[in-house]
């Protein structure tokens, strides 16, 4: 059974859901933060990036992960990449390879307001080395299979 007190909040409910969606639709900047959360990304406020360039870069990033191509990849063979063994750090993030997987540590920032972070790849084969570039989003591994532990 249906209260009234239950219709007035889901009343409320939907003016406070029109509203949050009004001040969505007019503001751009609440738009691209929005769009950088989703992307699992955060605003860098002390980059000091405009708004209309932030939301370039997010639209070019967004786009090589929807559509690898040849020529991202041989431009990212470009850039140098730190190869590591078991451990090493490349542009403000540790990486740690364990038996099956690598752990990256996003290295925290005070000055460029970077939290820490952690994130960890997992494989189904021993990993006996790795490289990475952090700003390309390249990680390369190397692994044997059939490895007896």
């Amino acid at each position: 059974m249906i209260y009234m007190s239950d219709l007035h909040m889901i009343s409320s409910l939907l003016k406070i859901n029109r509203g949050f969606r009004d001040l969505i639709r007019c503001s751009p900047r609440i738009q691209h933060k929005l769009g950088l959360y989703a992307s699992g990304l955060e605003p860098n406020l002390a980059a000091g990036v405009t708004v209309a360039d932030s939301i370039k870069a997010l639209e070019e990033y967004r786009s090589k992960w929807d559509k690898p191509s040849i020529e991202d990849q041989q431009t990212a063979v470009r850039i140098p990449i730190r190869e590591f063994e078991r451990d090493g750090t490349a542009g403000g993030v540790y990486g740690l390879a364990t038996k099956h997987e690598i752990l990256f540590f996003t290295l925290p920032s005070n000055s460029r307001t970077i939290q820490s972070r952690k994130q960890t790849i997992s494989f189904d084969f021993r990993v006996t080395g790795f490289a990475f570039h952090p700003q390309a989003d390249v990680v390369v591994v190397a692994g044997q299979t059939g490895h007896v532990v």
